[in-house]
Formats: structure tokens, C-alpha cells, sequence
């Protein structure tokens, strides 16, 4: 399609220069701009297929990714609040004895 449009773009430019107004005129704003819709709503639709198609890979990652990590931090939490009860509780054991 790109193609046609280059020529009649050249098409354009040789019945100007002759004179052909009618011809000029018809393919100027006629058969240009639908040829050029007909280009860009192809593209868009590849374009939208595309992108959907991206947006939903990323999507399905990146929650992946945050599961994962989310998974990671709760267990480093753990793991750091068992080790400050282990040592707090130690602490706290020792300071509470009785006397005796």
C-alpha cells in the first residue's frame, strides 16, 4: 500500500505540472486520503494487536515478579523478627529472674 501511495504521490505531482487539474484534484483528495486510511487502519490494528498483546506479557511478569519478591521480603521479615525475639528474648529472660 505504501507503495501505491508513493505513486500516486508521483502521479499527483506529473498531472499538476501538466496542467490535469481534474485529475490533480481527484487524486489529491480523493484517492490519497483513502488509500492513506486504508494504511493507517491496517497499521493500527497490527499496531493495537501488538500492543495488547505486550501489555498482557508484561503484566503477566511483572505480577510474577512481585509475588516472587513479595514472597522474598516475607520471609526475610521473618527470619530478622525471629532473630530479635531470639535475642531480645534471651535479654528479657535473664533480666527477669528471680533472685533468689
Amino acid at each position: 500500500m505504501e507503495r501505491r501511495t508513493r505513486s500516486l504521490r508521483t502521479e499527483l505531482e506529473r498531472a499538476t505540472r501538466r496542467g490535469e487539474l481534474a485529475k490533480a484534484s481527484e487524486l489529491q483528495y480523493g484517492r490519497i486520503p483513502e488509500l492513506e486510511r486504508k494504511l493507517a487502519e491496517a497499521t493500527g490494528k497490527s499496531a493495537k494487536a501488538k500492543k495488547s498483546l505486550l501489555r498482557e506479557e508484561v503484566t503477566r511478569k511483572t505480577s510474577r515478579k512481585w509475588f516472587e519478591l513479595d514472597a522474598h521480603s516475607r520471609l526475610a521479615i521473618a527470619g530478622r523478627r525471629a532473630r530479635e525475639i531470639g535475642k531480645t528474648g534471651t535479654a528479657f529472660a535473664s533480666a527477669c529472674r528471680w533472685p533468689g
